[in-house]
């Protein structure tokens, strides 16, 4: 689930969107339930289709937020952490379209 060493609590988005949706799956679907070979495929397009995005495309990036948190009498830090199928970054596609020495 979490950790909490040093007044810190540490959860992925993964173990939070779970815990608040305790009923159902965040899966699509099977219910989460699928064979190897289905995995394997739809890992396979999904690496596909981040190829295709181009030179403003990153993929499989990691994110984290760290925010204060006050419960009772604690000051504590929670990090939520993560990872981003990808990102597009507009300030770079912006960048190119206005500068064509890029």
């Amino acid at each position: 689930m979490f950790e909490i060493i040093d007044k810190a609590i540490k959860i992925s988005v993964r173990e939070l969107v779970e815990f608040i949706l305790r009923s159902g799956d965040i899966e699509r679907g099977t219910g989460g339930r699928q064979s190897p070979e289905a995995m394997q495929e739809g890992s396979k397009i999904h690496r596909k289709i981040q190829k295709r995005m181009g030179p403003n495309y990153q993929a499989e990036v990691p994110l984290s937020i760290t925010v204060p948190l006050k419960v009772k009498e604690s000051d504590l830090e929670l990090t939520i952490e993560g990872r981003a199928d990808g990102i597009l970054n507009q300030s770079t596609q912006k960048k190119e379209e206005t500068d064509p020495d890029i």
